[in-house]
């Protein structure tokens, strides 16, 4: 059966989603939604409302999925229009053929260097827009959500600092 709205099969769903959480780091999904889960059980129900809907709709939703994986359910027999949407997500995000690009010019930037520095890091992204032609959000949102598994946070220069080559060259090995 296919979902209404998206153009995915039910049978489909797990593995998008699957991919989407191997990509963003099973770990560092798992730490999230902890954490996440925690907030919500202290918060008010104004706040859940805001936090839910409109600032995380993906954890919400991810939670969800985990929830319903644990249960030992047929995840395609009970997939919910949330988690439908989530799995055209995944589609979309892992499809994106710029993204693998950037991530490919990235690793053979970064081979090239022997230390991750501020001038490093400008250099290297500088080489990486020059050699894939994207700059703005499709260059970085790859770096950060392979580097992170976020798609905001702490400056990628920083981030960089702290992972260190080695670090950064197997995040986006994952």
């Amino acid at each position: 059966m296919i979902k209404k709205d998206y153009d995915i099969l039910d049978k489909d769903i797990p593995n998008l989603i699957g991919k989407l959480i191997r990509f963003l780091g099973n770990n560092k999904v798992q730490c999230s939604l902890d954490k996440y889960d925690k907030a919500l059980e202290r918060s008010g129900p104004i706040f859940k409302e805001y936090y839910l809907k409109h600032r995380h709709p993906w954890w919400r939703t991810l939670l969800d999925y985990r929830r319903l994986e644990k249960s030992g359910k047929a995840i395609y027999k009970n997939v919910t229009s949330e988690i439908a949407a989530l799995a055209a997500d995944a589609k979309k995000i892992l499809s994106e053929p710029h993204a693998a690009g950037v991530l490919k010019s990235l690793s053979e930037e970064i081979e090239k260097v022997d230390h991750l520095n501020a001038d490093a890091y400008k250099e290297i992204m500088a080489l990486v827009k020059h050699k894939t032609g994207e700059n703005g959000k499709r260059l970085f949102m790859p770096v950060r959500a392979a580097l992170t598994g976020r798609l905001k946070g702490l400056e990628l220069e920083k981030v960089f600092a702290l992972l260190g080559k080695k670090g950064i060259l197997e995040r986006i090995r994952r």
